[in-house]
């Protein structure tokens, strides 16, 4: 395992989290694997094709899926900076801005069905 292969798993988390599915539903375990071997990943909009992502959303997400270790990311820092650049070009829809407080687990429960949670949303 390299950073790279760090760097794809990120980009199939983005995915689901940007289209509601993951990238190769597989009906078994051993499909999904050889989905991730040889298929081409899909486009986001292709799986969400009422949503309207920035062309540069998709060239991330496509980069980090790239099958070729050689031809995603070459580090955490490289994609977070692509992210940044897109996050700073997307209009703001929200009066107050939506952040992240870290929370400790074992003091306070988090609003996650009963799980505990280190991350609690607020606006």
């Amino acid at each position: 395992m390299t950073d790279r292969s760090d760097l794809y798993s990120i980009g199939c988390i983005a995915f689901e989290l940007l289209t509601g599915f993951p990238v190769f539903p597989g009906d078994t375990a051993v499909e999904t694997i050889s989905m991730h071997i040889d298929s081409k990943p899909p486009t986001l909009k292709s799986k969400k094709r009422d949503a309207d992502f920035p062309a540069e959303l998709e060239a991330i997400i496509a980069k980090a899926l790239a099958k070729d270790p050689s031809e995603r990311f070459q580090s955490a820092a490289e994609m977070s900076g692509a992210m940044r650049l897109v996050q700073e070009s997307l209009p703001v829809f929200a009066d107050e801005p939506l952040f992240v407080r870290v929370i400790d687990p074992d003091r306070e429960q988090a609003k996650t069905n009963g799980r505990r949670s280190m991350f609690v949303m607020q606006a």
